[in-house]
């Protein structure tokens, strides 16, 4: 059975962890009663009679109930085991009520997905419980655009500073669009990228030129990335085909030079042949399911921005670098939260983005998204992290980065992520299997 912690937050609130785990709602008091007195009529009165007019009676003016603000926060953005972040999200909640004391915040823990998730909870609501659908929720990318679809989002084209979407990073400005529409405002990020012990043991970023197809044959460095993704196309593949020059269409289309496809299947075609492709990649589902040991020299390993900034808390020798591709140009699959807006009502809306503006302040933005390891969408948040060299390198990837598959697209990336398969299982040699994507995406 689903469960959800719930928290209406009307005043300070201090505590993280118990913040996050408080229940139940704080009641508004009901509107103070409203008397209006009515027009007398003298048209009827003769001269002889004395007119008495009653004692003034005195009106009380009306209080009007805060609007409570209904916010859903995806798991991940506010892990329970998580209280460095508990707090700061208590805090920065309790500024934004201290500066509206006009808003409430019923603010529910939700599940990011899947059945009881945001985007589930949404669609059987809508048409049955409105009331309880939230006014302003995080989605990803996936979500997002089914959500479009559905008719179950508005536009934030109108409740944006004039400017504001120059200061997102280039991808997270596309990110929450749809049909040139701004559905969705970047918050938290995510990428991914390969890690490396150095044989010197220093960290920082590998010269993007050590990586290149070519590069990585001949060092026989063993490969490890997982290619049983939750995603229509594996984001090692995806990344390397973006970073050929390829483009899904939202038609379904797809489109790359054929002899730059064939280039990408030879290039694991001939790992595979120099056993630098593990078997365990086939199976795995998690880039931290390829890291039951501590990295070592010899290998390369994909992971997200987020599992490597834990892991080089522990090892910071760590070095990283992007995904090889065929020229060495530095790409990468990113996904990303975004804030959408749900609530249709007009009032409710420009409470909604009053919200919203104040978590992306920049400051508020780099502490909370570096509490939970995301990466901020921000430029200015960014560019503020402590590690700026990680900081630039995560900016020239997300300045190359490649979107989730959406809509017709997807249909797409699952052709090519099967005749993938096939080519690692040895099905398929480059040739066939550049044929093969070639023929399927034309049917």
């Amino acid at each position: 059975m689903q469960t959800f912690r719930r928290v209406v937050i009307a005043a300070a609130v201090s505590g993280g962890a118990a913040f996050l785990a408080a229940c139940g709602s704080i009641p508004f008091a009901d509107n103070a009663p409203t008397l209006t007195q009515g027009p007398l009529q003298t048209s009827e009165i003769t001269p002889e009679v004395q007119l008495t007019l009653p004692p003034p009676i005195e009106i009380t003016p009306s209080v009007s109930a805060p609007i409570t603000l209904r916010v859903w926060l995806p798991e991940p953005l506010a892990p329970v085991d998580n209280e460095d972040a508990a707090e700061l999200l208590s805090e920065q909640i309790s500024g934004f009520l201290a500066q509206n004391p006009d808003l409430q915040i019923d603010l529910r823990l939700k599940r990011p997905s899947d059945a009881g998730g945001i985007l589930d909870t949404i669609r059987s609501a809508s048409a049955v419980a409105p009331d309880a659908l939230p006014d302003l929720t995080l989605m990803r990318r996936s979500d997002l655009a089914a959500a479009v679809e559905g008719g179950y989002l508005e536009t934030l084209d109108t409740h944006l500073p004039a400017g504001f979407l120059d200061r997102l990073v280039p991808f997270a400005g596309r990110l929450g669009q749809v049909d040139e529409r701004m559905y969705g405002i970047a918050y938290a990020l995510d990428v991914v990228h390969v890690i490396h012990m150095n044989d010197s043991r220093s960290p920082g970023e590998i010269a993007p030129q050590s990586f290149t197809f070519d590069a990585v044959l001949s060092s026989g460095l063993v490969f490890m990335f997982p290619v049983n993704r939750p995603a229509a196309l594996n984001e090692t593949l995806h990344t390397q085909l973006i970073a050929a020059g390829a483009s899904f269409d939202s038609d379904g289309g797809f489109t790359i030079d054929a002899a730059a496809l064939e280039n990408i299947f030879a290039f694991y075609e001939q790992a595979a042949a120099n056993g630098q492709l593990p078997a365990a990649n086939l199976t795995a589902s998690d880039p931290a399911e390829l890291l039951t040991q501590r990295v070592q020299n010899g290998s390369i390993r994909m992971v997200t921005a987020r599992l490597y900034r834990a892991l080089a808390e522990a090892d910071p020798d760590l070095a990283y670098a992007p995904i090889p591709t065929l020229s060495g140009t530095p790409a990468t699959a990113a996904d990303g939260w975004m804030w959408v807006l749900v609530t249709g009502d007009a009032q409710r809306q420009a409470a909604a983005s009053r919200f919203l503006l104040w978590m992306l302040d920049a400051e508020r933005q780099r502490r909370y998204t570096d509490a939970t390891a995301y990466i901020p969408s921000l430029i200015e948040a960014l560019e503020s992290w402590e590690n700026q060299a990680y900081a630039g390198f995560i900016e020239r990837l997300l300045a190359n980065a490649a979107a989730p598959l959406t809509g017709n697209a997807v249909g797409a990336g699952r052709a090519i992520q099967a005749i993938f398969i096939e080519l690692l299982s040895e099905e398929l040699d480059a040739r066939s299997a550049a044929d093969a994507v070639i023929a399927a995406l034309d049917s």
